[in-house]
């Protein structure tokens, strides 16, 4: 309804066994051991399967990825998150964890165990750990459907040297998980792009802008800092660290908070659709 009549896009839905080849049930049937250990339960994989494999059905350049915990904390315009010279925003900056599934995501390209990826793999196109925690974040996220397709292709080449030719790069990752790999779509994604060739064609980072706050992502203790949310809502959505600009506030439950205290944290800048621009 907040789109108004007629809608400025289509809305179109697809099923998860649309996007993936191998079919949802299938997959979470693939990786038993990594399912007795994941808290979060298979389902947490296909998840980011499903968003590199909507690439192929994606119509446009480029597509964003969202969740129900992200929000908008500033108005967006025309130039913002793809550029006038066609370049996806990155968000530039990830926590320290971040590093061990970047890892495993690069070695997934080359084997199925932790230290699949040499020095040697890598060095073409620069695609060092320290280089790709600099580039793609988690959700929301600003994605290349040229490179999302490029890095399912190696996905595939490399699932047919390992292990069989003709194995699907959705099968070859819950597989991975098996052996020892930690992967998420995002490493993936920014291992694939690199490694394609792809990360400074398709995308570009702006030292003042960022897609989110990832101390505010990341810790959701921050949250009770009644300051902090200001920040992160104020026009122009600056909280204040280096004078970066936030586009979105990402509530993640993974930082450490409820739904309650999400949404008790969010209430006070919530604007209804009539007056948001005001």
């Amino acid at each position: 309804a907040g789109l108004g009549s007629p809608r400025p896009f289509s809305v179109r839905v697809l099923s998860e066994d649309a996007v993936l080849a191998s079919g949802a049930a299938f997959l979470k049937r693939q990786a038993p051991k990594a399912a007795a250990r994941e808290a979060n339960g298979m389902g947490y994989r296909v998840q980011m399967l499903l968003k590199l494999g909507v690439a192929h059905h994606v119509p446009t350049a480029f597509y964003v990825t969202f969740d129900c915990d992200v929000v908008l904390a500033r108005p967006l315009a025309r130039g913002v998150l793809v550029t006038e010279d066609g370049r996806g925003l990155l968000q530039g900056g990830m926590g320290p964890a971040a590093r061990r599934w970047i890892g495993s995501s690069t070695d997934a390209f080359f084997g199925r165990t932790v230290g699949s990826a040499r020095h040697g793999d890598t060095q073409e196109h620069g695609c060092t750990v320290d280089r790709l925690a600099r580039t793609v974040g988690v959700t929301p996220a600003v994605l290349s459907k040229r490179a999302a397709v490029a890095t399912l292709e190696r996905l595939e080449r490399a699932a047919a040297a390992v292990v069989r030719p003709g194995m699907h790069w959705d099968e070859y990752l819950m597989n991975t998980l098996e052996t020892g790999l930690d992967w998420t779509e995002y490493g993936l994604y920014a291992a694939g792009t690199c490694l394609s060739g792809l990360l400074e064609e398709v995308h570009v980072l702006d030292p003042s802008l960022r897609l989110y706050d990832a101390g505010l992502q990341e810790d959701g203790s921050r949250w009770s800092d009644p300051g902090a949310l200001r920040r992160a809502f104020a026009s122009g959505g600056n909280t204040g660290h280096g004078g970066r600009k936030n586009l979105f506030v990402v509530l993640q439950s993974i930082g450490g908070s409820t739904p309650v205290q999400a949404m008790t944290a969010l209430y006070p800048h919530l604007k209804p659709v009539a007056t948001a621009a005001q």
